[in-house]
């Protein structure tokens, strides 16, 4: 039900195959069929259902940022999303982030996009993680340290909006 949160309070066929697009191209596949005969049924709310208790902490992750894509925000700021993943799974989810932008908003019919009003993501990265996707980049130091070109960044900031 947390997936859908944003949405009507009665998801129709295009909510839930919105939904269900969204958790695929997370690589969420196997959990498809237990979210979409709880949508269909309409869960209760009261606490997590069955198939939320057997997440990995990586699934968790993904979870999140799919309750995050299918409310379509106009302003979503990460905190290290990619923390839990390696570097294919990186890359994937920043080409998914990007598509949101792109797109503004994802998943949605590509008629309306000149509707819908733009979209930003703004993220915090660890040193080593991609940025390529960003359009802008803002480097942060540790606290009482002047800039310099030679240091490595603790963090990155990491931007990408729409054009």
């Amino acid at each position: 039900e947390n997936l859908t949160l944003g949405l009507p309070s009665a998801p129709g066929p295009k909510d839930i195959a919105r939904v269900t697009e969204i958790l695929q191209d997370l690589g969420l596949k196997s959990l498809q069929k237990q979210v979409e005969a709880e949508l269909v049924s309409g869960a209760p709310s009261n606490g997590p259902q069955t198939w939320m208790k057997a997440l990995t902490p990586t699934e968790v992750s993904l979870i999140g940022l799919a309750r995050a894509l299918t409310m379509n925000p106009e302003v979503m700021v990460l905190q290290k999303p990619f923390l839990m993943f390696q570097d294919e799974m990186t890359k994937k989810l920043g080409a998914l982030l990007v598509e949101h932008v792109e797109n503004r908003g994802l998943k949605l019919d590509p008629a309306t996009v000149s509707l819908r009003r733009p979209r930003t993501v703004i993220m915090s990265v660890a040193g080593g993680e991609t940025t390529s996707f960003a359009s802008a980049i803002w480097t942060t130091l540790p606290s009482g340290e002047g800039w310099s070109s030679a240091k490595a960044a603790n963090e990155l900031l990491a931007v990408r909006r729409a054009g």
